[in-house]
């Protein structure tokens, strides 16, 4: 038995000192820039990055840059201004022209104006997007994402002219004040339904003749 539990530690020692030594994301040796992962299925990986050695630069784990380029887990940003490009937060980047959400340019976004507010929701000057996509929303300054009644944040929205379903859709002509998310009571759920006093809505489209008094989502 304590033969079993000895040769435990010793096996956990190791392989912490076999992770603490295998670098995960970039390295420059002043030759070549690589860029390194590791996983339980295939261990340590490497390979070279495109990246100018003299002047490239780690800004985190997942995006570098050099004088020409930006990069996000060792593969070229096509299109990314190198040396104005900069890590903002929560796996969004930026350089002056464009916005990017993990090495993916978002399309249109205004990077000077561009705040961060979760992983998955974000806004410019002009609009808010939710995991990289404009919601459309009319009126800025009165849009809120609405709550559940454990106070957590659901799949809609509204401003003072429409409703929203945050994959983009537009709902218009509700009824502001009774516009709501119909509660998923069972964790099962999905919180796709929403109703104002006049309409029942799935995933931001009308269910026709459904009755919004009485309307459950049940499975």
């Amino acid at each position: 038995m304590k033969h079993s539990k000895w040769m435990y530690v010793v096996a956990t020692v190791f392989i912490s000192l076999m992770l603490a030594s295998c670098t995960v994301g970039y390295k420059n040796d002043g030759k070549e820039v690589t860029w390194h992962t590791w996983n339980e299925g295939n261990g340590h990986n490497s390979r070279r990055v495109d990246a100018d050695p003299r002047t490239f630069e780690e800004l985190d784990d997942d995006y570098g840059r050099d004088k020409t380029h930006a990069f996000y887990r060792g593969d070229i940003i096509r299109g990314a201004d190198g040396q104005s490009f900069r890590v903002l937060e929560k796996g969004y980047a930026a350089d002056k022209f464009k916005v990017y959400d993990s090495g993916e340019l978002m399309e249109g976004v205004d990077p000077a104006s561009f705040k961060v507010h979760s992983y998955d929701l974000t806004e410019d000057k002009n609009d808010f997007y939710k995991n990289g996509k404009a919601l459309n929303v009319s009126d800025k300054p009165s849009f809120e994402i609405l709550k559940d009644k454990l106070g957590e944040n659901t799949s809609w929205g509204k401003d003072k002219n429409n409703g929203y379903y945050l994959n983009g859709t537009v709902i218009p002509n509700i009824d502001y004040a009774t516009f709501h998310p119909i509660y998923a009571q069972r964790p099962i759920q999905s919180g796709c339904y929403a109703a104002d006093k006049h309409r029942v809505f799935f995933m931001g489209k009308e269910i026709p003749g459904a009755d919004p008094e009485t309307f459950k989502e049940v499975d």
